[in-house]
């Protein structure tokens, strides 16, 4: 599994989260179940060895904003309104493909700024399934974790 966590602090409402998890576990299309209907997802990021929440956002099922797609869903909420959420896609692959992006934006987003104690850990579980995706970052993945930017990138397999 490879996974990165980027986050900015910008002027105003320009704050930016970007996770991407790529060649994770084993995912079929049915434990995504289906968030246009029935499938709440819930993001969140913890710091430091107390496990400390960062950040959090949740989407509810939406059949205006998430669609299915031939290997999972995508989320689209340009205006970031929903938790400062603006795109979710899950992909499905049952041979260690599967992989997730999720990017927010504004004053929307739940989340304390950087620089955070280590370990990081990041999460998205979906309600209806109650299967967890996650990601943990220590020292040696930090890029970046100053003052209002956090950069890491982890890669295990």
């Amino acid at each position: 599994m490879s996974s990165t966590l980027v986050l900015k602090e910008g002027t105003g409402d320009r704050d930016k989260l970007t996770w991407k998890r790529a060649h994770g576990q084993s995912t079929t299309p049915s434990e995504y179940s289906d968030p246009a209907v029935n499938a709440t997802y819930t993001f969140c990021l913890f710091a430091g060895s107390d496990n400390a929440v960062v950040a959090a956002a949740e989407l509810p099922p939406d059949a205006v904003h998430w669609e299915p797609t031939s290997k999972g869903f995508t989320y689209r909420d340009p205006a970031a309104a929903v938790d400062g959420i603006a795109r979710v896609k899950l992909t499905a692959d049952e041979m260690d493909s599967a992989g997730i992006t999720l990017a927010g934006r504004g004053a929307g987003l739940d989340i304390a700024m950087p620089p955070f104690d280590l370990p990081i850990t990041t999460q998205l579980v979906n309600s209806q399934s109650n299967v967890c995706w996650a990601a943990s970052y220590d020292a040696a993945d930090v890029r970046r974790n100053g003052a209002g930017k956090l950069s890491v990138k982890a890669n295990a397999h």
